[in-house]
């Protein structure tokens, strides 16, 4: 007879090592899974993440951080109507004690030179999207002394807007009331930008005798004033287009025009009639600007000519007659041209050496004529000024390119 023993013991043996064999295969499969894990795992912490964020379209071009900058909602807080409003409420933070030109600041419009600030004074505070205000070392890049701080406004990439302003006001008691009606439009898109704008101003005269000022001969205060009464129109449009990628082209042209009326005394006629003497002065002014700027290869360069004509009348009463009066006129003419180029042109351990470049020439022209008591006289004058300027930016130390 056969033992039931022996078989149950290799059935065991049996059971044993499958069961081992099933360990085995998934220990394997287990650290064939962890492997490329754990490589995975090395590689990712040996290797640098670099994070590259794009220049915001319309700022300067500098490592100069700035020393202020203000979104829509802290230009919104100061209250400011239009660039010009905003210039003024800024005016502690971006004025400087040096310089000639009295601690004005320059002025740019998406990190370029304008013709003039009459080119930007009438866009709204709305279509701000970003200010930054620089040190005066930055003035450098743009052609100017390092005298003067850098105020850049940024634009917002699409707007459009069309505003009308009425104003009037007046003393409690006595004269000089006034009024001022105003219109303008903006559109800026992909393109360019647009704007326009018209003014209309008027106030009357003070004489001496509202201001309770009293004259020894009978008359005279009632005829002489203190304020004369004026009158202004202004007008300005300014058309920018993008020529291509890398150029754009801005037009800008302005025409004022003030009369004003005064008194100074009266003056008895041949006939005995007392009547009053009166200045009448007419002065206009017409200007054209044109800015052209773009970039050739890390260059920027930008070019800037301007056409001014100024014309004043004044007429001036001798005695009563109308025959007697005087007559000045004088004309004055400003003719610009600016061109600047800035851009890197050496490297250094610390980084790039940017040079500054600006050229300019002005002339100016003088003309005048008068007839005063019958004796006429003129006169001419003419100045040429031409200007170079060139600067150096050059880094001694980079904490970023380990450069110190």
């Amino acid at each position: 007879m056969l033992s039931p023993s022996r078989p149950t013991a290799s059935l065991h043996f049996i059971l044993y090592r499958l069961a081992g064999i099933v360990l085995i295969a998934l220990a394997s499969h287990a650290r064939a899974q962890e492997a490329p894990q754990s490589t995975a795992a090395t590689e990712d912490e040996g290797t640098d993440i670099v994070v590259t964020a794009p220049r915001t379209r319309g700022s300067v071009e500098t490592d100069v951080p700035p020393d202020l900058e203000l979104d829509p909602v802290a230009i919104e807080s100061y209250g400011a109507s239009n660039i010009t409003d905003l210039l003024a409420a800024l005016s502690t933070q971006t004025r400087t004690g040096r310089g000639r030109d009295g601690g004005a600041p320059v002025v740019l419009l998406n990190g370029r030179r304008i013709s003039d600030l009459s080119e930007i004074r009438d866009i709204p505070s709305e279509a701000i999207e970003r200010v930054e205000t620089f040190p005066e070392e930055v003035a450098l890049r743009y052609g100017y002394s390092a005298d003067q701080r850098v105020v850049n406004f940024m634009l917002k990439s699409e707007f459009a807007a069309y505003s009308g302003e009425a104003e009037f006001g007046g003393p409690t008691s006595g004269a000089r009331t006034g009024g001022q009606l105003r219109a303008t439009s903006l559109q800026i898109g992909k393109d360019g930008r647009t704007n326009f704008s018209a003014q209309y101003d008027r106030a009357s005269s003070i004489f001496e005798s509202e201001r309770g000022i009293v004259q020894p001969m009978p008359g005279q205060a009632e005829n002489r004033t203190l304020l004369p009464a004026t009158e202004q129109i202004q007008l300005n449009s300014v058309v920018n287009r993008n020529l291509d990628k890398r150029t754009s082209a801005t037009l800008n042209l302005k025409f004022d025009q003030t009369r004003s009326a005064s008194a100074f005394g009266r003056s008895t006629t041949a006939a005995g009639v007392p009547e009053r003497l009166d200045r009448n002065a007419l002065v206009r002014t017409a200007s054209a600007g044109l800015t052209l700027d773009g970039n050739v290869g890390k260059w920027q360069w930008t070019g800037t000519s301007t056409y001014g004509v100024d014309t004043s009348r004044t007429l001036t009463d001798q005695t009563a007659s109308p025959e007697t009066r005087d007559v000045a006129r004088s004309r004055q003419t400003i003719a610009t041209t600016v061109w600047t180029a800035t851009g890197p042109f050496a490297e250094l351990p610390a980084g790039a050496v940017t040079a500054s470049i600006r050229a300019g020439f002005e002339r100016r022209g003088f003309r005048s004529s008068s007839i005063r008591r019958g004796i006429a006289q003129q006169a001419r004058l003419g100045q040429s000024d031409t200007t170079l300027r060139a600067s150096l930016d050059i880094p001694l130390a980079s904490r970023k390119r380990n450069s110190i």
